[in-house]
């Protein structure tokens, strides 16, 4: 039997895949980086609020604000949209129309479609309850379905109005996946309530929600510090809520310090990832 002699490169090779493939045979698996689940909880959350400012906006400019204050301000809305007010039956109705209405000087996004809200009384007195709806709704050609329950629930002990909002069915039907979406939430005019304009209004948001994400994910979302939304800002600009997807690492949403940006960080197991809200 012939032996041939091994160079010391060969040995080297061969110790070296032998202690690679034993570190990878060893290595835990990594945090899952997938921040589809966080994008989707963002689109959700975002036309929610968007879709509540503008019957706000509306009701007020049509003298369904409050008492002390009717019809005092200027809408959100472009001039692509119109919208109409039956007194009889109190019912509110946004149409964007049937092709792109660019909403310029409000988020910068394309609507169509119809929001049509149902009204018990004027949005800022106690009790009044709103019941939103929507109709061939599209936002970027994402198709929202809405169903949506406003209560006023009076002032608060800082002297805030504040609202519980449940939404028992909502959808984003989009190219990649159906987001579908459920929340029970709190939302509180923290600020601008006595001024002549929408765009300084502000609201703070705390509660709860769940849904399915586009990719058949299923979570639940909790707020540990309130959501701040400025009427003014397309953005959430403020707050974080814990997401729990199905079968994966908790996730942290932290949409940032007040500043009116589309930047969030969403930190799954101690990973931190950069995420746009747009």
């Amino acid at each position: 039997m012939k032996f041939f002699p091994v160079s010391r490169w060969t040995c080297f090779l061969i110790l070296y895949t032998g202690i690679t493939a034993l570190c990878c045979s060893c290595q835990k698996p990594k945090s899952d980086p997938d921040t589809a689940v966080g994008n989707d909880y963002s689109l959700m959350e975002t036309e929610s609020n968007q879709v509540m400012d503008a019957v706000q906006s509306s009701m007020i400019d049509h003298g369904l604000g409050r008492l002390c204050n009717q019809g005092s301000r200027s809408t959100l809305l472009p001039a692509c949209a119109t919208v109409t007010l039956n007194t009889g039956q109190q019912v509110l109705t946004i149409d964007f129309g049937n092709v792109n209405c660019l909403c310029s000087d409000w988020d910068g996004k394309n609507r169509k479609g119809k929001l049509v809200a149902a009204y018990s009384g004027n949005y800022g007195d106690s009790g009044t309850t709103i019941h939103l709806t929507t109709e061939d709704y599209y936002v970027n050609d994402n198709h929202f379905n809405y169903d949506l329950s406003l209560t006023n629930m009076g002032h608060n002990g800082q002297g805030q109005p504040y609202f519980k909002v449940v939404i028992s069915n909502a959808s984003a039907e989009t190219p990649t996946g159906t987001i579908s979406w459920s929340s029970l939430r709190t939302r509180t005019w923290s600020e601008g309530y006595n001024s002549a304009t929408p765009y300084d209004d502000v609201y703070e948001i705390a509660g709860t929600a769940s849904g399915t994400s586009r990719s058949g994910t299923t979570f639940n979302a909790e707020i540990l510090t309130s959501l701040v939304k400025e009427v003014g800002c397309r953005w959430i600009t403020k707050g974080t809520l814990q997401i729990t997807p199905s079968g994966q690492d908790l996730r942290t949403l932290d949409f940032g310090d007040g500043t009116c940006d589309s930047k969030a960080v969403l930190v799954v197991n101690g990973v931190t990832y950069n995420i746009n809200l747009d």
